[in-house]
């Protein structure tokens, strides 16, 4: 599993971001290759079966210290 994941990114790399990066849009190749690296990382995480917490409650929690109950 995890090599699948590993060759769909290298595609989705290959696809998307060696176009952005040769029409030296740099800012856009950064963001795009942030948000791809986290990505990656989840499905890594996810394809080995690693429970990942959901940021829901955390944000609750934030949401309620900042304005109240």
């Amino acid at each position: 599993m995890i090599v699948a994941v590993v060759l769909v990114y290298a595609l989705v790399i290959f696809i998307q971001l060696v176009p952005v990066y040769k029409n030296n849009n740099r800012r856009d190749f950064w963001v795009n290759l942030t948000i791809t690296i986290i990505s990656f990382i989840i499905a890594i995480l996810l394809s080995l079966n690693i429970k990942i917490s959901s940021p829901s409650d955390s944000i609750k929690d934030i949401i309620i210290a900042l304005l109240g109950k």
